[in-house]
């Protein structure tokens, strides 16, 4: 049952997980299919072999399948490792499965760019992912499981090359970060800072893991700035949380033709009235 096909050396497990059959995924894991089987990914600029768990992550939305997949003996930290996979695709379903079925959270120790890579591929996954709790549950479980984190959470970038904190990571996302790079976002705290979308307590959860809240991208921003330019509908619970922790309210953007404050920035009009009435209250 466990024959190659003929395209990237998929099997029919590979298929069946690919278009979501849990019910043919679980008769052939029943009559001897190996769930570790490796086919070439479907991506050319992708020099890796995927297993069917990598399949799940890509393609299902029946976590029941991954299910089935890791109780057969899918082994989730074969490289690539499926759990960073699942965990750069944006697929904390996943992710929190692999944790709860594993007697250790994830190969340790990574190396600082490769810790600070995890981080930023979670942080980057709300802006993708439909199932916010299930990325919040996974981004406090490796914030709590791993302390060492904690020096890679203001700078990803820290050793100074661009493809430094790539290492062990699944190359899908390399252009994703490139992409990311290009806006001189230089911290995960700055990948939460979206505008429109909520995630005051993803900000909360780096900020209590001693993430630095005056953080600055390349270009001198800090986050305020960036949740100031979130047009009309910025996220006000998320300017709160910074705040408490301290962000300087007033400093001025050098990014911004007019050198403005994120009060000046601001279009939210709530966003704007709370600003101000924090600058009256300190000044």
């Amino acid at each position: 049952m466990s024959s190659s096909l003929a395209v990237n050396n998929e099997t029919a497990l590979h298929v069946a997980v690919q278009y979501g059959h849990r019910h043919i995924v679980q008769y052939l894991l029943q009559t001897g299919a190996d769930p570790n089987a490796r086919a070439r990914s479907p991506h050319p600029p992708t020099p890796q072999t995927l297993l069917p768990l990598h399949y799940a992550i890509l393609y299902s939305d029946n976590l029941g399948i991954a299910k089935d997949l890791l109780a057969a003996g899918a082994d989730p930290y074969v490289c690539p490792s499926a759990f960073r996979f699942a965990c750069n695709e944006a697929r904390a379903d996943i992710a929190n499965l692999i944790l709860d079925r594993s007697v250790t959270p994830y190969p340790m120790p990574y190396p600082s760019p490769d810790r600070g890579a995890l981080i930023l591929s979670i942080c980057m996954g709300f802006d993708y992912t439909t199932d916010r709790p299930s990325q919040l549950r996974l981004l406090r479980r490796v914030l709590n499981e791993d302390p060492s984190l904690v020096d890679t959470l203001d700078n990803w970038n820290a050793d100074g090359e661009l493809m430094g904190p790539l290492r062990g990571t699944n190359p899908l996302i390399i252009i994703r970060l490139c992409q990311e790079l290009g806006s001189a976002k230089a911290a995960p705290l700055h990948e939460l800072l979206s505008g429109e979308v909520g995630n005051a307590d993803a900000i909360r959860l780096l900020l209590e893991h001693g993430a630095n809240v005056n953080v600055l991208t390349n270009t001198g921003e800090n986050a305020l700035h960036l949740l100031a330019q979130g047009g009309e509908h910025a996220d006000l619970e998320a300017a709160k949380v910074l705040v408490e922790y301290g962000i300087e309210v007033d400093a001025l953007n050098p990014n911004h033709a007019q050198n403005w404050t994120a009060y000046q920035i601001a279009d939210d009009v709530e966003l704007k009235a709370y600003l101000a009435s924090v600058t009256a209250r300190t000044n």
